[in-house]
């Protein structure tokens, strides 16, 4: 992989992505169970995966001892935007719910299964650089989806 793409890609491929598309599927398979109307679904996942972006920027911004104020909050909103990522396939399957192509409960499973392909691709392409095995890079991204599967399910549970 050429170092621009590398670069590319590392922007999607981190752990603050992971987290968020963990995050995002969790939270809406819960608030699943008692929010039927998809913009409201829609607005209350937005909202708490927003909360928790802001939580973990201000996290990294307390932790960071750096004197530089300015670097230290560019560089942990930079880093903790990748917990947004989660939020897009998001976005798209519940504004086609709310045009009643779908059901929401529809929705909620295609977004879950959307969130675990996602997962599985994370954990592909961050094993590209440390491995040439086509193999070991498909067994971190089977790993990486059934991980974030069974994160998802327990996620669910807690709501």
């Amino acid at each position: 992989m050429s170092t621009g793409a590398a670069r590319g890609v590392g922007r999607f491929v981190n752990g603050e992505s992971v987290y968020g598309t963990i995050l995002t599927a969790g939270v809406v398979s819960g608030l699943s169970h008692w929010i039927a109307d998809p913009a409201e679904l829609l607005a209350t996942a937005i909202g708490t995966v927003i909360v928790f972006w802001i939580a973990h920027a201000f996290a990294e911004i307390v932790g960071d001892r750096s004197p530089d104020v300015r670097k230290a909050v560019r560089g942990a909103v930079t880093r903790s935007t990748g917990m947004l990522w989660g939020l897009v396939p998001l976005t798209v399957i519940l504004c086609v719910a709310m045009t009643g192509v779908m059901s929401v409960d529809a929705s909620v499973y295609l977004e879950i299964g959307v969130s675990v392909v996602l997962l599985t691709v994370l954990g592909f392409f961050a094993a590209a650089p440390k491995t040439d095995r086509l193999w070991i890079r498909l067994l971190c991204g089977a790993g990486s989806g059934a991980l974030g599967a069974v994160m998802i399910l327990l996620k669910s549970l807690e709501h």
